[in-house]
C-alpha cells in the first residue's frame, strides 16, 4: 500500500507542479499530500472456485475460440451455456466452425433465428456434444483395435468416427461426413474439437 501511495504521490506532484509554477512551493505540496490521503486503491476481488471453473469450462474455451462465434452464440439462445460452463460432465463438443453455419440453408439457419423452433436448436446443438471426455489421443488410440467408434450424442443420436491418414472424421445420422480441424481445446469440465460442417439428425 505505501509503495502504491507513493508512486501515486509523485504522479500528482508532477501534474501540479507542471500546472502551477507560479505558487508557492509549500502549498503544492500540501494539496497533493491531501489528495494522496484520500486516494484509494481497489481491492482485486479473488476468485471462488465456481468462478475458476467456470473460466476453465468448456464452453468459456468456445467463447474465446475465434472459429466457434456463431456456435458460442446458438448456445446461448438454446440455453445450454450454463450446462456447458457450471455442469462437470465430462463433456466433448464438435462445435461447426463459423464457416459451417454460413454453408446452411435459408431454412436452416430459421433453426437459429426463430425463437418458436428453439427446441429444435436445443436438440441441434445437443446433437453435437458426447457426454465423455474424448480427446483425440483417446480416439486415434481405440481406433487402432477397430476401423470406427460409435458414440450416442446428448440429442439420442448416434455419431461415428473414423481415420482417414492423418485425419479423423465425424459421421452423422444421415451418413454426411465431416473433418476434425483444430481439436483438443481442452477445457476443466472435457474438451472442444472444431469441425466442418453442421451435423444433422434423421
Amino acid at each position: 500500500m505505501k509503495a502504491s501511495r507513493i508512486v501515486i504521490f509523485f504522479f500528482l506532484f508532477g501534474m501540479v507542479m507542471g500546472s502551477c509554477k507560479n505558487q508557492e512551493k509549500e502549498p503544492e505540496v500540501k494539496q497533493v499530500e491531501s489528495t494522496v490521503n484520500k486516494v484509494e486503491i481497489p481491492k482485486k476481488k479473488e476468485l471462488t472456485e465456481e468462478d475458476k471453473s467456470i473460466l476453465n469450462s468448456v464452453f468459456s474455451k468456445v467463447m474465446t475460440t475465434v472459429e466457434l462465434k456463431t456456435f458460442a452464440r446458438a448456445s446461448v439462445t438454446a440455453n445450454l451455456a450454463e450446462m456447458l460452463s457450471k455442469e462437470k460432465g465430462p463433456y466433448t463438443v464438435f462445435a461447426p466452425s463459423n464457416t459451417a453455419f454460413e454453408a446452411l440453408t435459408k431454412e436452416q439457419m430459421n433453426v437459429l433465428q426463430n425463437p418458436a423452433k428453439k427446441q429444435d436448436l436445443v436438440t441441434l446443438l445437443k446433437s453435437h456434444i458426447i457426454p465423455q471426455n474424448l480427446t483425440s489421443a483417446d480416439i486415434v488410440q481405440s481406433l487402432k483395435n477397430q476401423e470406427t467408434l460409435e458414440f450416442k450424442a446428448m440429442a439420442g443420436n448416434s455419431l461415428k468416427i473414423k481415420k482417414d491418414g492423418m485425419d479423423l472424421w465425424v459421421e452423422d445420422a444421415s451418413g454426411n461426413t465431416t473433418k476434425i480441424g483444430k481439436s483438443d481445446i481442452l477445457g476443466g469440465n472435457g474438451v472442444v474439437h472444431v469441425i466442418d460442417s453442421v451435423l444433422t439428425i434423421k
